[in-house]
C-alpha cells in the first residue's frame, strides 16, 4: 500500500482520537456557579460593563449564556464522540490492512522455507 496512505492513515487515528477526546471531556459540562465580571463575583441584579462586548451585560444574560454554553457543550459531545471514534477506527483499520499486506507481499528470503520448517515438525 501507498506510503501516503499509511500516513494519512495514521493521522486519522491521531485526530479521530482528539476528537474523541475533545467530545468525551465535553459530556459531562457543567455551567460554571459563579458569575464573574473581570475579578469582580457578580450576583443578581448587578450590570457588568466592559470594553469586551462579550463580557458586558446583566447577571442574568450572563448566567443564561453561561447555561446554554454547557448545554451546547452537553450535545455535542455524543456527535464529537462518534465521528472522533469512526475517523479513528477506520484508520486503524486502513493501517490494519496496509501492515497485513505489506508483510503478505514480502517475499521469503528461502524459496524452499515452508520444506525445511514441514520436515522439523514431523521428527
Amino acid at each position: 500500500m501507498n506510503r501516503r496512505i499509511r500516513v494519512l492513515a495514521g493521522w486519522a487515528v491521531v485526530i479521530g482520537l482528539a476528537v474523541f477526546l475533545v467530545g468525551f471531556n465535553g459530556s459531562d459540562a457543567t455551567p460554571s456557579t459563579t458569575i464573574e465580571c473581570g475579578d469582580d463575583v457578580m450576583g443578581p441584579g448587578d450590570v457588568c460593563i466592559s470594553t469586551s462586548s462579550s463580557e458586558s451585560g446583566t447577571y442574568e444574560e450572563r448566567r443564561r449564556s453561561n447555561i446554554d454554553g454547557a448545554a451546547g457543550a452537553r450535545t455535542r459531545a455524543p456527535t464529537m464522540m462518534f465521528l472522533g471514534g469512526a475517523l479513528a477506527g477506520a484508520g486503524a483499520l486502513t493501517l490494519v490492512g496496509a501492515f497485513r499486506a505489506r508483510t503478505r507481499a514480502r517475499p521469503p528470503d528461502d524459496p524452499d522455507w515452508w520444506v525445511g520448517s514441514a520436515g522439523s515438525r514431523n521428527e
